[in-house]
């Protein structure tokens, strides 16, 4: 696909065993922000494989734990957060 003459891919799609992890992760979510507020959290198999506030180490460590190349994550954020473009 092109668009403003850049070419364009079409996304990747996810990964099977991504969806689990999903549900999991979404409904351990408080336990989650407690524990690991406003931190990157990798996670699999029902467990937090790494966490931190750098996503490449979160996913660099949580990698020498699993056998999958594409590690389950999201940002766990503790309270609410506003984000705004430079003016």
């Amino acid at each position: 696909m092109r668009r403003n003459g850049r070419v364009f891919e079409e996304p990747k799609p996810v990964p099977r065993h991504w969806k689990g992890a999903y549900d999991w992760a979404f409904a351990h979510y408080p336990e989650l922000a407690k524990r690991y507020p406003n931190q990157w959290v990798a996670f699999a198999s029902d467990r937090v494989l790494a966490h931190g506030k750098s996503l490449m180490t979160v996913l660099s460590q949580a990698r020498r734990k699993s056998r999958w190349q594409e590690i389950p994550h999201l940002f766990v954020e503790a309270g609410i957060h506003v984000y705004a473009r430079p003016a």
